[in-house]
């Protein structure tokens, strides 16, 4: 789980920091290509003036190259600055470290001009919808330790991957409603595992809290030996595809209703 947490506050950062990414992502691959394309400078400096195919051939390849390095890189163009490295390759024009600088310029490059491609596939994590049995173990653990209730955001993060994995469903006539199907299994439970078991704790600490003030000889339960629940009501409303399940809101449901039907039938409780 810890790895999966990692993948997805990789790509949440990524996704908050796009705008600065944007401004500055063609400066990045302009010093690229620049440090790229300075070994082909001997390509010119060996056959600038000569006369044959050969020649000819080279300096059309540095002429090319040239050229694409002073437009705006894309996919295309490091095709074309590829096969003009591999052309170079062939008649073993480059040295053995000019030719591994290039190569690394073009892995590079390719890597920045699907920047958005590449990061959406590599920080997938659609394959959690077979490894559900561990989402128990997860949510019990959360509820153990509240301090970590932080940690859920990034699990149902993964879980939506799941989820839009399952709109590619060929075996059902209506793909959406295993979807729907599925989502509705990991809110009741995260309801289960975390929510209700929560508004019961508190729940049952609002009343100890109000019975002794009134009854005497019910002890005092000790803040500093409990767990503070209150990291829960603190979180963040996690955002589940379609769906915004805010833990407050719902523990507040739970306990006004609870509270209303309790003292509507005794008014000394």
């Amino acid at each position: 789980m810890e790895a999966i947490e990692l993948i997805k506050a990789i790509s949440s950062t990524l996704e908050r920091k796009q705008e600065i990414i944007a401004l500055n992502l063609g400066g990045i691959m302009k010093l690229i290509i620049d440090e790229g394309i300075r070994p082909f400078d001997t390509i010119r400096e060996k056959n600038y003036g000569k006369k044959g195919e050969t020649a000819t051939d080279l300096m059309n390849v540095y002429r090319l190259v040239q050229d694409l390095a002073k437009g705006c890189m894309n996919a295309t163009r490091i095709d074309i600055l590829r096969f003009s490295n591999e052309i170079l390759d062939m008649k073993s024009e480059l040295r053995d470290n000019d030719r591994s600088i290039v190569n690394d310029c073009i892995w590079r490059l390719g890597i920045l001009a699907d920047y958005q491609d590449n990061l959406k596939r590599s920080t997938d994590c659609s394959f959690v919808y077979w490894i559900q049995e561990l989402n128990t173990h997860f949510l019990s653990f959360i509820y153990a330790e509240p301090a970590n209730v932080h940690r859920l955001k990034y699990l149902y993060m993964a879980l939506e991957d799941s989820a839009y994995q399952l709109l590619a469903s060929k075996h059902m006539e209506d793909p959406k409603s295993l979807k729907d199907n599925y989502l509705k299994d990991r809110e009741d439970e995260l309801v289960n595992q975390v929510i209700m078991p929560l508004a019961r704790a508190i729940e049952s600490d609002l009343r100890l809290q109000i019975h002794s003030l009134y009854i005497s000889g019910i002890e005092k339960q000790n803040p500093l030996e409990s767990s503070n629940l209150s990291w829960f009501l603190e979180s963040q409303p996690l955002q589940f595809c379609e769906k915004i399940i805010d833990i407050k809101k719902r523990i507040e449901g739970y306990l006004d209703e609870t509270f209303y039907n309790m003292t509507a039938l005794n008014l000394n409780d």
